[in-house]
């Protein structure tokens, strides 16, 4: 049953200062981490990283190893992500969405 009373009384809907109806400026400050992260499974933390940092043309390895320890994960940045946790995985995927802007 669709209640229109709601909609008669609706005044609208904002995420960071932004009309919900404005989506393309609302959708690119957003993002999401989902259960399949955007992450290459057999390489390691530091491989994952690198290539994102090429992609965006960040050439320090010293950064790199900066944002592993940031994210906590100094010590199994050898290891692949494949053998991460769900939270490790969250972790490291945060950098990345920071980096891109997203909020």
């Amino acid at each position: 049953m669709y209640n229109y009373a709601w909609e008669e009384n609706f005044i609208g809907v904002e995420l960071f200062g932004v009309d919900c109806n404005k989506q393309k400026e609302l959708f690119s400050r957003i993002g999401v981490l989902i259960e399949a992260p955007g992450l290459f499974p057999n390489m390691t933390a530091f491989e994952n990283l690198k290539m994102k940092c090429i992609s965006l043309g960040i050439k320090d390895d010293n950064y790199i190893h900066e944002i592993i320890e940031l994210v906590g994960l100094k010590g199994v940045d050898k290891k692949k992500t494949k053998n991460y946790s769900f939270g490790m995985k969250q972790r490291l995927l945060y950098w990345k969405m920071k980096k891109a802007g997203i909020k």
